[in-house]
């Protein structure tokens, strides 16, 4: 049985949905809840994401196109509908996950 220990990336994302409130007793996201919103932002233009590959596509409106990878979610679907998308990146999405700039 493997050690809860090897997985350093896994205990990252663990942390990162505890400062977000994660409760293991509800459900995660709705369906609904990963469809992009129509949205206006001035850091986000547009939110993408991939349900199977956990890969979620932000494209800034300055800064270019970004690839997130493992991205939960419950993370997606809740950078979808925070109230400032912008804050939110910056503290839950920045430096939480392995990203590259793809434009």
């Amino acid at each position: 049985m493997a050690n809860f220990n090897q997985f350093p990336e896994l205990q990252k994302h663990i942390r990162v949905l505890g400062k977000i409130g994660y409760n293991k007793n509800k459900p995660i996201y709705k369906h609904g809840e990963l469809s992009p919103k129509d949205y206006t932002s001035e850091c986000v233009d547009v939110l993408e994401y991939n349900e199977i590959t956990f890969e979620m596509t932000v494209h800034f409106e300055k800064r270019g196109s970004y690839l997130y990878k493992n991205v939960e979610p419950q993370v997606y679907s809740e950078f979808n509908n925070a109230g400032s998308r912008g804050q939110y990146f910056n503290l839950y999405v920045r430096g939480n996950y392995e990203s590259q700039r793809i434009g």
